[in-house]
């Protein structure tokens, strides 16, 4: 054997011992160690989480550490979104709005010389950069808008099958075509352009459940440019009903009259409850509500100083097509309302 071959092997034996002389003075091991675990962190507010979910849509740092710390300084504002926001990211935010909306707007300048490929812009804020849709050569189009711009911007391209125009086209006949849908056992709540998905999107009330086809076969179209969306209950077909509602305080006694309380709902399935964007108060103590058919959760609400406003009863009601229900109310003990 050659000399360093012995030299090694005469290293490893040597090793080979240590290890066994540790192994055979260490105390044994005990069956099991206990493990240390840490406490789970407490759930975000509801204010925090909504303002993390708003940053990510924006592209704003949004971990929770970053946005409790922003919330509690005072230099803080809403001036720009509805969630708080440092100076400097407010004035960073702006500037970047406004270099998107240079890019769009040439984009739009360009695409009408070109109509007949332009599938639409979009600003997609958490990469920050512009998109433009074309339906060929999007690589020569984008081409063609930084030259315009001048020089570099923040912009991408992407290729889709449907031109803006033929999306808007099919919008405008759906609107005015969609009466027949109610021998087919639906009703049309909206239908509008999709830019992104490169689609129209059709939100129906039905319970057939073939009618997504119905449509699609009607029009002529496929699924490709037509998505349609059905609340599976037909519910917006049938009458409404009202909720004639009671409010008292926890003693029974009436509510103040001239208060600032408030009603909000929320339904166990679709529907829609109210008219439109009005409000519906307490007033004294009595308020009609109408709704659609089904389950509804009626809350009491109450304005909280620089804090929004604040649940302070609630009851559950079940709603029949085109009857009225009472509902009685009563505020939680030591309920505030204000006057």
């Amino acid at each position: 054997m050659p000399p360093t071959a012995r030299r090694q092997r005469t290293m490893l034996v040597a090793a080979a011992i240590v290890v066994a002389v540790f192994a055979a003075c260490s105390p044994a091991a005990p069956a099991s160690l206990p493990v240390a675990t840490e406490a789970a962190p407490e759930p975000a507010s509801a204010e925090i989480a909504y303002a993390m979910h708003q940053r990510e849509v924006f592209g704003l740092r949004a971990d929770r550490e970053w946005v409790e710390q922003v919330a509690a300084d005072p230099r803080a504002t809403t001036f720009t979104l509805d969630f708080p926001m440092l100076p400097e990211e407010e004035a960073e935010f702006t500037r970047r709005q406004v270099d998107f909306d240079t890019v769009a707007a040439a984009v739009k300048a360009y695409a009408q010389t070109v109509p007949e490929a332009f599938g639409g812009v979009y600003i997609d804020q958490p990469r920050h950069v512009v998109v433009a849709l074309w339906t060929a050569t999007p690589e020569m189009h984008r081409v063609r808008v930084i030259e315009r711009l001048g020089g570099w911007a923040p912009l991408e391209v992407r290729q889709v099958r449907h031109t803006e125009q033929e999306l808007d086209d099919l919008v405008a006949r759906i609107g005015s075509d969609w009466d027949w849908m109610k021998g087919a056992g639906a009703l049309p709540l909206s239908a509008g352009t999709e830019i992104i998905d490169n689609l129209v999107s059709l939100q129906v009330s039905s319970a057939n459940p073939a009618i997504g086809a119905q449509i699609l076969l009607h029009y002529g179209v496929g699924p490709d440019i037509l998505r349609v969306d059905s609340d599976g209950s037909g519910v917006f077909l049938l009458p409404r009903g009202t909720v004639k509602g009671t409010v008292v305080m926890a003693g029974g006694k009436p509510v103040p009259g001239r208060n600032e309380l408030m009603l909000q709902w929320e339904g166990d399935g679709p529907g829609e409850c109210g008219v439109g964007d009005m409000g519906y108060g307490v007033g004294t103590g009595r308020f009609e509500l109408p709704c659609s058919p089904g389950g509804w959760t009626i809350l009491v609400m109450t304005p909280v100083p620089d804090d929004g406003w604040e649940e302070v009863g609630r009851g559950h009601v079940v709603v029949p097509p085109g009857a009225t229900v009472e509902l009685r109310i009563t505020l939680e003990p030591g309920a505030r309302v204000r006057t």
